[in-house]
C-alpha cells in the first residue's frame, strides 16, 4: 500500500553552510534522515500538509500568527506603529501576506487529489466492480 504525503522544500540560502556540511552517505541511514527532517521543519524550510506554512506571492514562506494572520518575516514594512518586520507572531503583515490570509480558507477547501497509483491499489483488493464504477474511475484519472 502506498502513502501519499504533500511536502515542499524553500531553500534558505542562510542555512547553506550547514547543509554543506551534511554527510549524503550518513543522511541515508534513519537516524540522520530523521535528524535531518526534523532540522528542515525547524528551519522553515520544509512545509506541506502537516504544517500552517504556505508561499505567499512574493515567494516567501509565511507562518500563521497566534492570531490566524499570515506572516513572512521579511524586513519590508515601511510603516511607523511597527518595527518594519512582517510578523513574526502580531502586528502588521505585508501585502503578500495580508493577500495570502485573505485566500488562505480557499486554499485549504481544496479537495485532495486522490494519486492515481492509491486509487488503482484499492481497485486492486476490492470486490468486482460495476461497469458505472470503472468508468467513474476512468474519468477521475
Amino acid at each position: 500500500m502506498s502513502s501519499y504525503l504533500d511536502v515542499n522544500i524553500v531553500a534558505n540560502s542562510r542555512f547553506d553552510g550547514k547543509w554543506l556540511k551534511t554527510d549524503l552517505q550518513e543522511t541515508i541511514r534513519r537516524p540522520q534522515l530523521a535528524a535531518a527532517w526534523n532540522e528542515l521543519i525547524k528551519d522553515g524550510e520544509l512545509f506541506g500538509d502537516f504544517s500552517e506554512s504556505l508561499l505567499n506571492s512574493a515567494g516567501a514562506l509565511a507562518h500563521k500568527g497566534e492570531n490566524g494572520v499570515y506572516y513572512c518575516g521579511l524586513r519590508v514594512l515601511n510603516c511607523t506603529c511597527c518595527d518594519g518586520v512582517c510578523g513574526p507572531q502580531r502586528g502588521c503583515n505585508c501585502g503578500p501576506c495580508q493577500q495570502l490570509t485573505l485566500d488562505a480558507p480557499q486554499l485549504q477547501a481544496k479537495t485532495k487529489i486522490t494519486p492515481a497509483q492509491q486509487l488503482l491499489n484499492s481497485w486492486t483488493w476490492s470486490p468486482d466492480k460495476s461497469k458505472e464504477d470503472l468508468v467513474g474511475v476512468l474519468n477521475s484519472l
